[in-house]
């Protein structure tokens, strides 16, 4: 009897120690969890830095785009921004050179106004301006819109003529390459032709107006 008691004291008291030493254990693990934790954002972290020093030294990190590469010539009328270049022009005061043409082939390479895929004209016209001769784009496609005025197209020639108005703004004409074309300002106009693609010497006169 008495040997049953002292074996049930003795599990009481290994019970006993166990679930005093729980805590102790508890909290250990919870302090590595928590250095574990800390551990690992501090790598991350120096990893990221590292990365990020790396691509600041390197010339070729990130990649330059090809506006990033241009630079500008013409500084009095664009502004430089990373990712972004653009100009500001006037295509009235542009179009005082090149025939009225301010954006295709003829313009400076470095130019954003420079293309070779299509080109752009602004006129204003005075009533009773007239093209002053029959013209044909041998390979350009053409297309001219009204901004305000009244303009008069005639498209072949002989009796092959056909005639189109352009009087209401936002009127527009398209005539395909190998088209003959001439054009009468009847009242004082402002429009704008584009052409495409921008070629040089792609025009030929047909036939002279006196």
């Amino acid at each position: 009897m008495e040997s049953g008691q002292a074996d049930v004291e003795g599990l009481t008291g290994a019970g006993a120690r166990v679930a005093s030493a729980w805590p102790e254990a508890n909290t250990g693990l919870r302090r590595l969890h928590a250095f574990g934790l800390i551990a690992s954002s501090i790598l991350t972290l120096l990893l990221i830095l590292c990365l990020v020093l790396s691509y600041g030294s390197s010339s070729s990190w990130p990649p330059a785009t090809a506006e990033q590469r241009f630079v500008a010539k013409d500084l009095s009328h664009s502004r430089l921004i990373p990712g972004v270049h653009f100009v500001k022009g006037s295509a009235a005061h542009d179009a005082l050179q090149h025939h009225r043409w301010f954006v295709g082939h003829f313009m400076p390479a470095e130019q954003l106004q420079y293309s070779e895929e299509v080109e752009l004209k602004w006129a204003a016209r005075k009533a009773g301006e007239s093209n002053g001769e029959i013209a044909t784009n041998m390979k350009a496609r053409s297309m001219n819109i009204l901004l305000h005025g009244k303009i008069r197209f005639e498209f072949g020639v002989g009796e092959d003529m056909q005639v189109v108005m352009l009087e209401d703004e936002g009127d527009y004409v398209i005539w395909s390459s190998g088209t003959p074309h001439n054009w009468f300002v009847l009242e004082d106009s402002t429009s704008m032709t584009i052409r495409w693609p921008s070629l040089a010497n792609d025009q030929r006169a047909n036939v002279k107006i006196a």
